[in-house]
């Protein structure tokens, strides 16, 4: 019969080094392979943070004045020759000066400095009157209009 097993013994000594192993020789690089199927779609990023706040996105005119005021003048004339504009001004429409009108019982003088003043088009009643059914009329027989009257050549 066999007796108990003994203990665990010590660790041996350091072998020795070995030979060196056979150098292996390598090939030439082989030539670029094709690109490989476009991936999938990546998942949705989350919210981003709030952007700080920018300009406005219109583009902005350039200014050709030193002053940001912006005036209109009118100006009528009495005679058949369109006025000038003043100097640093651009002319916005040209028309027909008014200076008054008169409808359903009620006037209302136009104040001639205002561009309300001067109509694109000559009307003889340039006014509607609307009802309440939506029913819109383009004058009616005893409304009235005082244009500004030109004074003969």
């Amino acid at each position: 019969p066999n007796g108990d097993q003994g203990e665990t013994g010590d660790d041996g000594p350091q072998g020795i080094v070995g030979v060196p192993g056979a150098m292996e020789t390598f090939g030439d690089d082989g030539d670029q392979g094709d690109d490989g199927p476009e991936g999938d779609e990546g998942a949705v990023g989350p919210e981003g943070d709030e952007g700080v706040e920018g300009d406005c996105g219109c583009e902005k005119r350039p200014t050709t004045c030193k002053s940001c005021d912006v005036h209109v003048v009118t100006r009528h004339s009495q005679t058949t020759e369109i006025p000038d504009c003043p100097a640093g001004f651009k002319s916005l429409w040209t028309g027909f000066s008014l200076v008054m009108l008169e409808g359903n019982g009620y006037s209302l003088a136009q104040e001639l400095g205002s561009a309300g003043s001067c109509l694109e088009e000559f009307q003889t009643v340039p006014m509607m009157q609307c009802s309440g059914g939506k029913v819109c009329s383009h004058g009616v027989r005893t409304d009235k209009v005082l244009p500004s009257k030109r004074a003969e050549p």
